[in-house]
């Protein structure tokens, strides 16, 4: 991915715990071509002192789902 442009970054405290949501959108340009205005979100959270980011597959494509799988080709 290149030429990422990324907009409407919000971040906030949650209401359980010491984490925080993070939402933003994004705009870039792949092998496959323009993919426009991504919507992401996730969860920041403290582990041993540490800032993590809570993985999960929609944050890779927002409309993954644990299992799903990508793979890319190339045809000259």
């Amino acid at each position: 991915a290149h030429d990422l442009n990324i907009s409407k970054l919000n971040v906030e405290k949650q209401d359980k715990g010491n984490g925080y949501q993070f939402s933003y959108d994004v705009t870039m340009k792949t092998s496959f071509g323009k993919l426009h205005k991504l919507s992401y979100k996730g969860v920041l959270s403290e582990e041993d002192d540490k800032w993590k980011v809570d993985w999960k597959p929609n944050l890779i494509f927002p409309q993954m789902e644990k299992g799903d799988t990508i793979k890319v080709k190339s045809d000259p």
